[in-house]
C-alpha cells in the first residue's frame, strides 16, 4: 500500500506563539513522513541539522527557537516544535473542528475549564491546550482527548485560537479534574477488572531503583535502547515493559510515559494493530504476565482498557487561516439560533452575528438591572459594540443591517435616526425614559472623528460615557425670556437611559486613531469584535419561506422577551446563582487585572471596562435563554457565567490586538497582507500579490522596495514563455522572512 497524499499542514504563525516559550529555546522541527501502509506520522528533527532525528527526552538534539523557525521559513521542515520539560504539558483535541471551522461543544467546553492558550493543531481539525503541570498516573488516551506531560514533544503552530489566553497558564488542579472525568468515563466498559495499587513511586524515583536493582544493568540497556541479546526489537519491547509493570504496581498510564522516554521508543508504538495500538497491547500483555510487583502485590485478573485514538483524517489541503468558530451557548439559546439565520443570509464571519444577536438583546431587555455595590444605580444589560472588517469582504454592516431589520420589524420606536445633531440625539433620549435606544453607525471612525474634533458636536462623547452606565443626563440648550421678562430655562433631560450602540468600521480606523482616543475612556466602552478570519464565500440567493420563518420566530421571541422585561412598573431584578460571582472573579475578573498590569497603557486602557463588559454579557446570556421569561426575575446560572466567558475572552484578545494596531498606516497593513503570504508559500507571482492586497502598480512597487530593504523577501525576474517577463516574491533564506 502506499502512502496516502501528503497532508498540508497549517502554517506557523511566528507572532501567535506564547512569549515564554519561545523564551525558553527549546525547540525541534517535524516533517510528515508516510509508511508503507498508508498513515503519516511527525518524528522530531535536529533543527540545524533537519536531516537527522531528534529526541524528547534528549537536550543535546534541542536548538534555540531561531534557528528552528528559520529552518521552517526556508521550508526544509513541515513545523516546529517543543518538548515537554520544565512542567510543559499539552491537552490534544482531535477532530473537534468540522469543515466548517466550528468547534464541536465538548471540546469548547475543556478549553473553558482549562483555560489557558490554546491553538489549532497542524491538521486544521484539532485543538492543543499548552499548560504548566503535572498529570496524574493513569491513562494517557480515551478517543479524540490525550494528555501528556512527559516523554513526547508538542507540534506548535502559533494559530491562536481567539477567546483563550495568549499565556501558558498553571493548571495541575484543572488537569487532574480533567482527567479524572476523561479516563473515569472510559473506566465504565472495563475487558476485566482488577484493584489496582496505589502507585509508590514518581517515574525519577523510579528509573533510580531500577538501575540499581539486581538486575538494574539489564533494564538500564534496554532503556538505551539496546536490544541485543532479544530475536526481535518487539521481544525487548516487551522485555522492558515486564519490567515497568514491576516498578509501575501494574499502572498502564506510567507504563507508556516511561517507554515513550526510552531509546526504544518508535513509530510503531503508536500504530493500529485491530482494535489496539501496539503499544497499549505490549502493555497489557506485560502486566497479564507479571506475577509481582515492587509493592509485593499479586494480580488476580488484570486488562487494560486502552482505546484507541481516532485516525489522523484524510490528508486533504487546507487554508493556512481556515475559520473556527467557538459556540458559546447550546444550540436552543437566542444567540445560537440567531447565528444559525444570520450565516444562512450572509458569509459574515460568527463573531458579528454573534455581537449582532447580544445587541437585539439588549434593545429587548431596557428594564433589567443588576445590583451590585460596584453599580449603585444597577448595572444594565446595554453594550456598546465595534464590528471591524473589510470594506467588501467581511460582511460586518450586512450582519449589523439584519440585526436592524428584526428590531425595525419588533421594536421600532427604538431604534435611532441615522443622522443627528447634539440637541436632536439627546431630544430622542429625553423622550424615552427607561426605555430602549439603539444607534447603528455604519462609518464608526467617522463618528468617532467628529467626537474628538468637530466643535458642534463637543460634549456628545461626554453624553455616550454617562449613558453607557445608565447615568441621567441634562443638557442645557439655551435661556428663553417670556413676554414678562422672567428667563425660562430650555433642558432637555435624560432619565434612566438605555442605550445601545453597534458600530462598523474598516481598519482604516488605525490610521486615524492616536492613542489619547483610547485614553479618553470612550473606546474601551466598546465590545471590539476583529475577527481575523471569515467562513467560506456565499453567492447570491433568493430567500425562502423556511428562511423568512426562522426570521419572524426570532422577532416574536425578541417581542416576548421585551413585553416581560417592561411589564413591571419597577425594573426587573438579577439574581446570581451562588457561587457565580466568586467563580467569575476567580477565573476571569482577577486574571484579567492580572492581563491589563502587564500591557501598555493602551492596552490597560482596552481592557479596563472588560470586567463590566463581561458581567453584562451574563445579564445577556441569562435573557437569551429559551425559559427566562418563565421566571419573575431574571436567574443568572454557572452556565450563563460560563458562556459569558468565553465570549469575553474571545473580546479581549480582539481589545489587546486592536490596541497593538493604534497608529497603523494603510500602506503597512498592506504590506503585512502580502508578508503573510509569501511567507506561507514561501514563492508567489507577483500578480497573484496584487491581486490579494488590492493595490496599484506603484504601491506594490513601494511594498517590494521596503520589504527587500526589510530582509525579508528577495524579488527574482522570470521569463514568461509569452508576454512580458513576471517576477517572484520569495521569503529571504539569509533573514528567515522575519525583521
Amino acid at each position: 500500500m502506499t502512502a496516502s497524499p501528503r497532508p498540508v499542514p497549517l502554517s506557523v504563525q511566528p507572532d501567535g506563539i506564547p512569549p515564554d516559550l519561545v523564551a525558553a529555546d527549546q525547540f525541534v522541527v517535524w516533517k510528515y513522513v508516510g509508511d508503507d501502509k498508508g498513515k503519516w506520522t511527525k518524528p522530531p528533527y535536529i533543527a540545524s541539522d533537519p536531516a537527522r532525528l531528534a529526541s524528547s527526552t534528549d537536550p543535546a538534539t534541542w536548538r534555540p527557537y531561531r534557528i528552528a523557525i528559520d529552518t521552517y521559513l526556508d521550508g526544509k521542515c513541515d513545523g516546529i516544535g517543543v518538548p515537554m520539560v520544565d512542567g510543559l504539558a499539552g491537552v490534544d483535541l482531535d477532530h473537534c473542528i468540522d469543515d466548517q471551522g466550528v468547534i464541536a461543544p465538548w471540546a469548547m467546553a475543556i478549553v473553558t475549564a482549562i483555560n489557558t492558550y490554546a491553538e489549532r493543531s497542524p491538521s486544521g481539525h484539532g485543538l492543543r491546550l499548552l499548560v504548566r503541570g503535572t498529570l496524574p498516573p493513569g491513562r494517557r488516551k480515551a478517543g479524540p482527548v490525550e494528555m501528556y506531560d512527559s516523554g513526547r514533544y508538542l507540534t506548535v503552530t502559533g494559530q491562536h485560537l481567539d477567546g483563550t489566553p495568549t499565556t501558558i497558564e498553571e493548571r495541575t488542579a484543572a488537569l487532574a479534574v480533567l482527567h479524572a472525568q476523561t479516563f473515569a468515563a472510559k473506566a465504565t466498559k472495563p475487558k476485566a477488572s482488577s484493584t489496582m495499587p496505589v502507585l509508590s513511586l514518581g517515574d525519577a524515583e523510579l528509573l533510580d531503583k531500577a538501575r540499581r536493582a539486581s538486575n538494574g544493568s539489564k533494564f538500564s540497556a534496554l532503556w538505551a535502547g539496546d536490544i541485543s541479546g532479544h530475536a526481535s526489537h518487539s521481544e525487548a519491547d516487551l522485555a522492558l515493559c515486564n519490567l515497568l509493570a514491576f516498578w509501575t504496581n501494574w499502572d498502564a498510564g506510567q507504563m507508556d510515559r516511561l517507554f515513550r522516554q526510552s531509546g526504544l521508543m518508535r513509530d510503531k508504538w503508536d500504530t493500529r494493530h485491530g482494535e489496539q495500538a501496539y503499544g497499549d497491547a505490549t502493555i497489557e500483555k506485560a502486566i497479564s504476565g507479571c506475577r509481582e510487583t515492587y509493592s509485593g502485590a499479586r494480580p488476580t485478573v488484570v486488562s487494560v482498557d486502552a482505546p484507541m485514538p481516532e485516525p489522523e483524517p484524510e490528508a486533504v489541503p487546507v487554508m493556512p487561516m481556515p475559520y473556527t468558530f467557538a459556540p458559546a451557548v447550546p444550540h436552543d439559546h437566542f444567540i445560537s439560533q440567531w447565528i444559525d439565520y444570520a450565516s444562512r443570509c450572509t458569509d459574515g464571519a460568527h463573531e458579528y452575528h454573534e455581537a449582532a444577536a447580544l445587541g437585539i438583546l439588549a434593545d429587548a431587555t431596557p428594564t433589567v438591572r443588576a445590583r451590585l455595590t460596584q453599580y449603585p444605580n444597577g448595572l444594565g444589560t446595554n453594550f456598546y459594540g465595534l464590528l471591524i472588517g473589510d470594506s467588501t469582504s467581511s460582511r460586518k454592516s450586512t450582519s449589523k443591517d439584519l440585526a436592524r431589520d428584526v428590531l425595525y420589524r419588533v421594536l421600532p420606536s427604538s431604534l435611532c435616526s441615522d443622522a443627528f445633531s447634539p440637541e436632536g440625539f439627546v431630544e430622542q433620549l429625553a423622550a424615552r425614559p427607561r426605555q430602549s435606544t439603539c444607534l447603528f453607525v455604519d462609518e464608526f471612525s467617522e463618528l468617532l472623528s467628529k467626537l474628538h474634533h468637530a466643535p458642534h458636536m463637543a460634549g456628545m462623547k461626554g453624553l455616550f460615557l454617562t449613558v453607557y452606565g445608565g447615568g441621567n443626563y441634562s443638557y442645557h440648550k439655551h435661556s428663553k425670556r417670556a413676554k414678562d421678562g422672567t428667563k425660562i430655562l430650555d433642558e432637555d433631560h435624560i432619565v434612566d437611559p438605555h442605550l445601545s450602540v453597534l458600530g462598523c468600521t474598516t481598519p482604516a480606523i488605525f490610521e486615524s486613531l492616536t492613542e489619547p482616543d483610547v485614553l479618553s475612556g470612550l473606546l474601551p466602552r466598546f465590545a471590539v469584535i476583529m475577527p481575523t478570519s471569515k467562513p467560506a464565500r456565499r453567492p447570491f440567493f433568493e430567500s425562502d419561506d423556511d428562511l423568512d420563518g426562522a426570521r419572524d420566530h426570532l422577532a416574536r421571541h425578541v417581542g416576548r422577551l421585551h413585553a416581560w422585561a417592561t411589564s413591571l412598573a419597577t425594573s426587573r431584578a438579577v439574581r446570581f446563582e451562588p457561587g457565580v460571582l466568586s467563580r467569575l472573579d476567580a477565573l476571569f475578573f482577577e486574571p484579567l487585572e492580572q492581563a491589563g498590569a502587564a500591557q501598555t497603557e493602551t492596552g490597560r486602557a482596552m481592557l479596563s471596562r472588560l470586567s463590566a463588559t463581561a458581567l453584562k454579557l451574563c445579564l445577556l446570556v441569562a435573557a437569551g435563554r429559551p425559559d427566562t421569561a418563565d421566571h419573575a426575575a431574571l436567574v443568572v446560572t454557572t452556565d450563563d457565567a460560563e458562556s459569558a466567558m468565553i465570549i469575553a475572552r474571545r473580546w479581549q484578545s480582539y481589545a489587546l490586538a486592536f490596541a497593538a494596531r493604534i497608529g497603523e498606516s494603510d500602506f503597512e497593513r498592506k504590506l503585512q497582507r502580502v508578508l503573510v503570504v509569501v511567507r506561507q508559500r514561501r514563492s508567489v507571482p507577483r500578480h497573484v500579490l496584487a491581486r490579494l492586497a488590492h493595490c496599484d502598480k506603484k504601491t506594490l512597487d513601494s511594498i517590494r522596495d521596503t520589504l527587500v530593504d526589510r530582509g525579508q523577501i528577495v524579488a527574482v525576474q522570470i521569463k514568461a514563455d509569452m508576454g512580458r517577463p513576471g517576477e517572484l516574491w520569495q521569503v529571504d533564506s539569509g533573514k528567515g522572512g522575519q525583521a
